[in-house]
């Protein structure tokens, strides 16, 4: 508010925005000073002496000679005033330049002094009873000392003007006029965008990335923390699955902690900076762009090693190895075609299903192999809800069982020693074979013909019903 005292009277005006936010830089402001004297010297000239402005005070009452703020209240180094000022066109300190320096650095007052000679103020309601001076000034920080909390991302603090002049009708200096107005000095408003891992799959980790933009200087670097929530469902509903807290120091990319998800769907992240004395705090929305992370089903692999070739009538099996799974359970079944079917189609030898309770090595059953040939086998791991199913190719490399002929082995006993004109016979005992049939021929050989060579005696054919005795 503008103030006037009888004899010499002079109304100083402070006119700065309302509204400024920390960071903002060459603020249009001014200071008049208008003659209202009353008589006896509202008939002379009036002389200014001193022009001073504290930027930031706690407090409107100005206290000593030269109307400064208490320093208790002052709040220094929070507006910067510029170093000159210029004296607006049409009024009596028209064309003048002022310089601006600190004239009590405890509370910030500064003193606007003209150059070439002080400012002459003509008789109250002349052309020239008012001056009026321009400047521009910075906002550097929040005020620790506000007068006031207007809101909790605002504070306000008190422009405090005054000035001494001296009239050419007495002679006499005036005692300080004080204007003050009111300034709300808004908190910077930091921005951040953000990048999270865009798809993952179940096993592997997931994060976000903040990019935090700060106001430009002269405002505060952010401080502070930045908080990463992760929901896992796209409206950010219910609590955090994980949380992740990094300390702030400064503009720069900030990384959260790893996690790693146990089930698929979708996953939203939200950031929260904490603000500090000067930067507002801020949240971003669910489901912000760069904020959503898509997790899949683990992709386990299988690999599968059959056993060694065996003979008709032996036993094959198939071994399993389950790898990459997000502790995998459901099934692995091994099935086996053959024998002589490399495409492993039509109806299979046999199936064999075990449980599958984590990644590992699993065995199937065994298989009674009929009959030579290649067999192949097949493997089909089931999944589960964290973990997609998987199958091994017909024809893989180490599916494969070679299964050769049964190889029988046969034992003779002639019978004992007759007299000539009686009869001979032999006995065959027919080992290891797979279930063998087809015939048994006894052929003999002499009198006297160690080598079996040429005509037979006579033969004897019988037919083989399975291993055993054959006379």
């Amino acid at each position: 508010m503008p103030a006037a005292f009888a004899g010499i009277g002079l109304a100083v005006t402070p006119t700065f925005p309302s509204t400024v936010t920390v960071g903002q830089t060459g603020i249009p402001a001014s200071l008049q000073i208008l003659n209202g004297s009353t008589p006896p010297e509202n008939t002379g000239n009036v002389t200014l002496n001193t022009i001073n402005l504290v930027p930031a005070c706690g407090t409107g009452t100005a206290v000593g000679p030269t109307g400064d703020c208490p320093v208790a209240n002052a709040d220094p180094g929070v507006l910067q005033i510029s170093s000159t000022a210029t004296g607006e066109a049409g009024t009596a300190c028209a064309g003048k330049t002022f310089t601006v320096t600190v004239s009590d650095p405890a509370t910030g007052q500064v003193t606007f002094t003209p150059i070439g000679g002080p400012v002459v103020l003509t008789p109250p309601g002349t052309m020239n009873s008012v001056c009026v001076i321009d400047f521009t000034f910075d906002v550097l920080k929040s005020p620790p000392n506000a007068a006031s909390m207007p809101g909790p991302n605002s504070s306000q603090v008190i422009v405090l003007a005054d000035v001494n002049a001296t009239s050419n009708v007495t002679g006499l200096p005036s005692n300080p006029q004080n204007g003050t107005t009111p300034v709300v000095i808004n908190k910077a408003q930091p921005s951040a965008t953000t990048t999270a891992t865009p798809t993952a799959r179940v096993g592997g980790t997931i994060s976000d990335t903040a990019h935090l933009v700060g106001a430009t200087g002269p405002a505060p670097a952010p401080t502070g923390t930045l908080t990463f929530s992760l929901f896992n469902n796209a409206g950010c509903t219910g609590g955090p699955v994980f949380v992740s807290t990094v300390a702030v120091s400064g503009a720069g990319d900030y990384l959260s902690g790893p996690f790693a998800p146990t089930s698929p769907g979708t996953y939203s992240w939200v950031v929260a900076y904490s603000g500090d004395v000067n930067n507002a705090p801020f949240t971003s929305g669910c489901g912000d762009a760069g904020e959503v992370s898509t997790v899949a089903q683990a992709a386990p692999t299988i690999t599968t090693t059959a056993s060694a070739p065996v003979a008709a009538g032996g036993t094959i099996s198939d071994s399993a190895v389950l790898a990459g799974g997000s502790n995998p359970t459901g099934t692995i079944t091994f099935t086996v075609f053959g024998p002589n079917n490399p495409t492993c189609t039509g109806a299979p030898l046999g199936t064999s299903t075990v449980t599958a309770v984590g990644n590992g090595t699993y065995l199937s059953g065994p298989f009674t192999a009929a009959g030579a040939g290649t067999y192949n086998f097949v493997a089909v791991y089931s999944g589960d809800v964290n973990n997609a199913s998987v199958t091994s190719a017909c024809g893989a490399a180490g599916e494969a069982v070679t299964v050769t002929q049964a190889l029988p082995t046969i034992v003779t006993t002639a019978s004992a020693p007759v007299a000539a004109g009686g009869t001979i016979s032999d006995s065959a005992v027919l080992a290891g074979g797979f279930a063998p049939t087809g015939t048994i021929t006894f052929t003999v050989f002499g009198p006297n013909n160690p080598t079996c060579t040429g005509a037979p005696l006579g033969t004897s054919t019988v037919t083989v019903t399975g291993n055993g005795t054959y006379p």
